[in-house]
């Protein structure tokens, strides 16, 4: 080791013979990354001995805090993305069926910054991690509405979107999810990660349309009984809505768009065969396809169940339908069924009697509809 003497000598020789007023020591700093220590200016990020040049300012390097941490001018390397603008959070599973699951959250954010959401959905959460194995990525492509912050309402004005429907589950079987939120500058979060385990295959039905025309009448009365296209056996209902009234300054709509309500009523069906433990198993199914060249963001999808001389009207709103030429086969839960605000459960359901079904949507001019296999099931 050199002693403090020895390179004292040695730097005060060195000053006589160059006759400079100061010395630097023969230390091991030249090269080294900025910032420097004192007697060394940063060049090209890198230390150099003696003062910097007066035009030297730029080279100084990354600014620093006094927390030494870099500010957000940093390269995009240093410290990751940052998070995104548009915040989700409290994702869970609202509903579940054995083959359809209803996810809702929350969202904090400034609309103009939103860019998308991606629900990642899995069999465990090693491959929601990794987003592979089991885990599908659900996008805008197979879920339109992830692709919006609000949808239209049937009568104008908006409905920010908080939830979307998933479907082709397995039954019995538990899955965990997560939401993605992206926002305009392509920065992402992601929200809780949900559990959810769907229900049982059901083991009772109550048929309401396979193949032969039901009990009662359709409307509107172009609905026909077809079998240019069917789900699974012979014969589907079919509707093309090759028209629209003029809008009426009550409910305005697009240029092209009307809502209408596809659907069978009068079908004076009887009262649910089930009991108050399978009612919660018990869901609305059927196979739906609309063909039309984009979807409807307000639809529905429901029950008519019968009362004396009248009938009430209980479904879903608002809901995503897929377009194309492809059924869904959509389940929804009894319970989650609403008139007026108000659930639909079994003291009530116990007490009509199954009397038609429909599916309901803003649909543009164009639009086919088809409907096959309607049926509760629990």
């Amino acid at each position: 080791m050199v002693s403090p003497r020895s390179l004292f000598g040695a730097c005060g020789t060195l000053a006589l013979a160059l006759g400079l007023a100061a010395c630097i020591p023969d230390l091991d700093i030249s090269g080294k990354p900025c910032p420097c220590a004192p007697g060394f200016h940063c060049d090209e990020d890198r230390c150099v001995p003696g003062e910097a040049p007066p035009d030297a300012g730029q080279d100084a390097g990354p600014a620093v805090h006094d927390s030494g941490t870099e500010t957000e001018d940093a390269g995009p390397g240093d410290a990751g993305p940052p998070e995104g603008r548009i915040q989700v959070h409290d994702l869970h599973a609202e509903w579940r069926t054995p083959n359809s699951i209803q996810w809702s959250w929350s969202v904090v954010g400034d609309p103009a910054e939103f860019g998308e959401l991606i629900l990642v959905v899995a069999e465990n959460e090693d491959d929601l991690a990794s987003e592979t194995g089991t885990a599908r990525v659900i996008d805008g492509s197979e879920r339109p509405s992830l692709r919006l912050w609000n949808r239209r309402r049937t009568c104008g004005g908006d409905d920010q979107i908080l939830s979307v429907y998933t479907d082709r589950h397995t039954p019995s079987t538990r899955y965990v999810a997560q939401l993605i939120a992206i926002d305009n500058r392509g920065h992402r979060s992601r929200s809780n990660v949900a559990p959810v385990t769907t229900t049982p295959a059901p083991i009772g039905a109550v048929v309401l349309f396979s193949d032969e025309r039901p009990r009662g009448y359709p409307l509107p009365g172009e609905i026909t009984v077809s079998s240019e296209a069917p789900y699974r056996t012979a014969n589907h209902l079919l509707y093309a809505h090759d028209s629209c009234p003029p809008p009426s300054p009550e409910c305005p709509q697009p240029p092209g768009f009307c809502y209408q309500n596809v659907r069978w009523q009068d079908m004076r069906a009887g009262a649910l065969p089930i009991s108050g433990g399978s009612f919660e198993l018990a869901y609305l199914e059927m196979a739906v396809a609309i063909d039309a060249p984009e979807p409807s963001y307000w639809s529905s999808i429901g029950l008519h169940l019968r009362e004396g001389t009248s009938f009430e009207v209980w479904k879903i709103e608002p809901f995503v339908l897929r377009t194309g030429t492809t059924y869904d086969l959509i389940q929804v839960p009894l319970h989650a069924l609403t008139r007026s605000d108000m659930g639909l459960d079994f003291a009530r359901a116990s007490t009509l009697e199954l009397d038609g079904f429909r599916v309901g949507g803003s649909f543009p001019v164009g639009t086919r509809v088809r409907v096959d296999e309607v049926a509760i099931r629990w």
